[in-house]
């Protein structure tokens, strides 16, 4: 079955030796006796440049992915298995964060968006303790601020009736704001 026709480039078959042309150089396309010994592959890492071994019918590229993420010893591999290891512990969120968030109650790692009690039905919490006031009680005590004790006295309540919530805001920092400057003027 060899071809005797005249080719530019005659292609020599590497396993029985014999001349062939573009068309017909393949295994099975000259029938070659010898073609079940080299018609396998086997891939390389691109990492580690380690061959890494897979069944006939098994595609490289998977053998190949599943190896990095896994057995690979390569720098990049080792990196990249080991940035995100801390798993959400809410049930069915496959988040990993590249730091651990730990929640103080419970003591287990979160993700961000479940990172608060309230978000992850944490065991030891109770409904006040995420209140706005604890949370802004815990900032204060947290950066140093001195809170201060204001005593509302009977002018504010009564110049407060009969206000909207917009309003009463706006009358509290405009008399916040009047306490600052006077009591930045006193000492």
């Amino acid at each position: 079955m060899e071809f005797p026709n005249l080719d530019f480039l005659p292609i020599k078959c590497d396993e029985c030796s014999k001349l062939f042309c573009k068309d017909h150089y393949e295994y099975s396309r000259h029938a070659c006796p010898f073609a079940g010994r080299k018609d396998c592959c086997l891939p390389v890492c691109p990492l580690c440049s380690q061959p890494v071994s897979c069944p006939r019918d098994f595609p490289p590229d998977v053998a190949v992915s599943e190896h990095i993420d896994r057995d690979c010893q390569s720098d990049p591999a080792l990196a990249k298995r080991k940035i995100y290891v801390n798993k959400c512990s809410v049930k069915n969120c496959k988040q990993r964060e590249l730091v651990p968030v730990e929640c103080p109650k419970c003591h287990k790692n979160f993700c961000f968006k479940h990172r608060h009690s309230a978000d992850h039905e944490c065991s030891q919490s109770s409904p006040n303790s995420t209140s706005a006031l604890s949370l802004s009680k815990f900032s204060c005590n947290l950066f140093g601020f001195k809170t201060r004790k204001r005593e509302t006295s009977d002018n504010d309540l009564r110049s407060m009736n009969g206000m909207d919530e917009r309003e009463a805001l706006e009358e509290a920092i405009r008399r916040s704001i009047a306490d600052s400057v006077q009591s930045s003027t006193s000492k």
